[in-house]
């Protein structure tokens, strides 16, 4: 079951980014709305990195719904994956679902981040939130 933690508002006072976690399932959500500035992703990755750091290895899922955003958040990608991702992954983080929309701009963003994590960290991108929860919580296949 989901649980409040934070709803993030911009320099207008517009809602940006929504996060939940759910104990049960050891998953955070990051519901983005709209345009964000880095400034806007550093604040809601940073709430994000608090609840995983406060509770180290109990979050290894995100699910990242972009679905919703509007416009290219590629400036802070550098950001995310310089900072946000070694302090993620060191207090247990293990996978990234984004849920993504219709944006152009908001998908060549995630396409970039992916490549750019290529290698280092698992992120897949889905329609669906359900797929998304599905394939953060199964257990991977041993070869």
């Amino acid at each position: 079951m989901k649980k409040l933690l934070a709803e993030l508002k911009n320099s207008l006072g517009e809602i940006h980014c929504i996060v939940d976690y759910d104990p049960g399932k050891g998953l955070i959500y990051a519901e983005w709305i709209g345009y964000h500035t880095v400034e806007d992703v550093q604040r809601g990755c940073l709430t994000v990195l608090e609840l995983l750091e406060d509770n180290k290895g109990k979050y290894p899922g995100l699910v990242s719904n972009i679905s919703k955003v509007e416009g290219a958040w590629e400036d802070a990608n550098g950001w995310i994956a310089t900072e946000f991702m070694p302090r993620a992954i060191a207090a247990g983080l293990k996978k990234i679902g984004h849920l993504v929309g219709s944006d152009v701009f908001s998908q060549m963003s995630e396409e970039s981040l992916r490549v750019n994590l290529e290698g280092l960290f698992t992120i897949g991108s889905f329609d669906k939130e359900e797929d998304v929860v599905k394939w953060l919580t199964e257990e991977p296949v041993l070869a």
